[in-house]
């Protein structure tokens, strides 16, 4: 994660996602089934292209991995931005390289 990227998350108001349902490492795509425990339910929040996604690990071992969202999907079907809580299925595509690491640590997203 670069320096940049580590200060925005420090600093920056953040939408907690947790940890991903699927990753698929080929298409560096994370998946979640659905996304209902948003900090404040009142209040909508919105995932768009180009927001930055920031993979937290749990222990120190792992490094935090981040970068921009490239595209995003609900129930396959291509959207510019999605807005949370959402029951429906969750496709996020990102431009770093993930691995099967990346589904076990936290997920947030900054927005740009």
């Amino acid at each position: 994660m670069s320096s940049l990227d580590n200060y925005k998350f420090t600093v920056s108001d953040k939408i907690y996602l947790g940890k991903a349902s699927k990753v698929f490492t080929n298409i560096n795509v994370i998946g979640y089934e659905k996304i209902e425990s948003i900090e404040n339910k009142d209040i909508n929040k919105k995932i768009s292209e180009g927001d930055l996604l920031v993979a937290a690990s749990i222990n120190n071992k792992d490094e935090n991995e981040s970068g921009e969202i490239l595209s995003l999907a609900r129930d396959g079907i291509q959207e510019k931005e999605i807005l949370l809580p959402c029951n429906k299925s969750i496709t996020i595509k990102v431009n770093f390289n993930i691995s099967q690491k990346t589904g076990k640590k936290l997920i947030y997203i900054i927005s740009r």
